[in-house]
């Protein structure tokens, strides 16, 4: 290794290597005078950047210049006991090189030391051409772009992948952090794989099942998004066989796909938080505000409609949707980022000192339909666009929270929806339209259970439906302060959410006793006991609707 100093920072590369047919120290020394190239990605403490020198040859080359920046405080603690990101990267990489496993050639390893601690650490790292990583490709083949050039293409592809994922493992590596986005691929003229993002790796002798079956699980979730079970399978067997595993392809499989729910649950809980931290994707707003987050991809009038929500409601051309005790509701138009948008305002108002005494245990109601709408994404059921979130702490808007939300065009509660669309004289087109409707929403109602989501105030006019031209509809969740996400729903707390959507329908006319049923039984479709439990539950049903009916002194007509 040679070491060599410039512009305070201490660099260091390996001897007798040349990279595109240049030494390494010219590298540096025209990277360091190069102006910033490519920024791909900036989150404050961690810096990609894509720049460039010229070879030997004259020719134009890329690099990847990673920073990791330390500030001052608890941050730059664990650095008293182990060695900064960028040198642990930089180990990693040569042995892993020296071992025969692809990853991007290191070129140098770059620290700026100031009162004898770490304050900057830089990665230079050669670009690898033609590469994307997996999880760019999935994006690509989900949108319909062509990867394979046939069959066997695709059977290669993954088994290549599995072999690739198997000589890490043998080689005693243990990524911690092995999902899509860290492994890339170039795909012609054969598929090749190469490993980034190693500073939350390491070496070890004793690599057991268990760190194994997680990091197939971590690879499990990116199959999930564009393959088939059939090409999981496949991975999974030329994996097995690369790694000559004693395991049966049925326990691999079984053990891998029990690890990949845990981790998604944990992946989600850990994922919706985001969205009350400040990250390259959301931000906190200022403290004279009030406490809120909002997207920092909103941008342009949101943080002054914030600044006095109120005056939102008396603009012109701003329609006052709802307005009552507890909320107040308007749409309009703002503009944002991206171009003028509609979007909603909703005010949630403090009725009464119990709930000023609720919320110093408990975030504001727009602060939780923030975070519940984050969390509903994440599971993938569509709900409106949150795009900021305040709850105000002192002032006359004391104990005041508020909820922007983009709109939905086009979207009207399954209420209006039937009586919109499928009312009127009967015929056969117009039974089996509203039979093919009513067991979409049982499907998707099963779903949200399925998912543990419970929507405590489960009406009609809180499940949206989006019909596109030539396409079944979709259903959006709205008004989310009231959601609760659960590990498992008891059968209580399902069927009071079922008997919540069956009273939003009173008129016996527009859906008919048989028509209940047949939702009842398209949402038990895949329940044991059969006919019998759909009778126990229809008789629950029942009861459960008989006595929300009595509260409200309504009764079916």
């Amino acid at each position: 290794m040679q070491t060599f100093r410039t512009k305070a920072i201490t660099w260091t590369v390996r001897s007798g290597r040349l990279i595109h047919e240049t030494s390494p120290l010219k590298i540096v020394a025209a990277l360091v005078e190069a102006p910033d190239g490519t920024v791909l990605k900036d989150t404050g403490h961690r810096r990609l950047v894509r720049k460039s020198f010229v070879d030997d040859c004259g020719h134009t080359q890329h690099v990847a210049w990673k920073e990791y920046r330390y500030e001052r405080g608890w941050a730059e603690l664990p650095l008293l006991v182990r060695a900064s990101h960028a040198r642990r990267e930089w180990r990693l990489m040569n042995t892993l090189l020296d071992r025969g496993v692809a990853v991007p050639t290191p070129i140098a390893l770059g620290e700026r030391w100031q009162g004898g601690m770490v304050r900057l650490s830089i990665m230079i790292m050669e670009w690898i051409p033609d590469s994307l990583s997996l999880h760019e490709f999935a994006d690509g083949y989900r949108r319909g772009a062509r990867a394979f050039a046939s069959p066997a293409a695709h059977r290669r592809f993954l088994e290549e992948l599995g072999a690739f994922i198997a000589s890490i493992h043998a080689a005693g590596f243990r990524h911690r952090d092995l999902h899509a986005g860290n492994i890339l691929v170039q795909l012609k003229p054969a598929p090749r794989f190469s490993l980034i993002d190693l500073h939350r790796a390491s070496m070890t002798t004793c690599h057991n099942d268990a760190a194994r079956i997680r990091a197939l699980a971590q690879l499990n979730i990116f199959f999930s998004t564009w393959a088939r079970r059939s090409d999981g399978l496949r991975f999974l067997a030329a994996y097995r066989r690369a790694l000559a595993s004693t395991w049966s392809l049925r326990e691999l499989a079984t053990a891998v796909g029990e690890a990949t729910a845990r981790l998604l649950t944990e992946l989600i809980r850990r994922r919706e938080r985001r969205c009350l931290e400040a990250n390259d994707e959301f931000a906190p707003l200022p403290r004279i505000f009030g406490k809120g987050f909002y997207r920092r991809d909103a941008g342009g009038e949101i943080l002054e409609v914030l600044a006095n929500p109120d005056a939102f409601y008396d603009r012109p051309q701003v329609e006052l949707v709802k307005n009552s005790r507890s909320t107040r509701l308007a749409r309009g138009a703002i503009e944002l980022q991206r171009g003028p948008a509609s979007v909603y305002l909703k005010r949630y108002n403090s009725r009464h000192l119990l709930d000023r005494l609720k919320n110093l245990l408990r975030p504001a109601r727009a602060l939780r339909a923030w975070r519940h709408a984050q969390a509903l994404r994440l599971r993938q059921i569509a709900t409106p666009l949150p795009i900021a979130a305040l709850a105000c702490g002192r002032g006359p808007r004391r104990g005041v929270s508020y909820l922007i939300t983009e709109e939905i065009a086009g979207g009207e509660g399954i209420d209006r929806y039937v009586l919109k669309t499928l009312a009127g004289p009967p015929s056969p087109a117009l039974l089996r339209r509203k039979r093919a409707f009513l067991e979409q929403v049982a499907l998707f109602v099963r779903t949200l259970h399925q998912r543990g989501i419970l929507h405590h105030d489960f009406k009609a006019a809180n499940l949206l439906v989006l019909e596109p031209p030539g396409q079944p509809p979709r259903f959006i969740l709205i008004d989310l302060d009231r959601v609760s996400f659960r590990q498992r729903l008891s059968r209580r707390q399902r069927q009071r959410n079922l008997a919540k959507i069956n009273t939003s329908f009173l008129d016996r006319r527009l859906v008919s006793t048989t028509d209940r049923w047949r939702f009842l039984s398209a949402y038990l479709r895949y329940e044991p006991g059969g006919r019998q439990t759909r009778k126990v539950w229809w008789r629950a049903l029942q009861r459960a609707s008989t006595s929300k009916l009595k509260k409200s002194r309504q009764t079916f007509s």
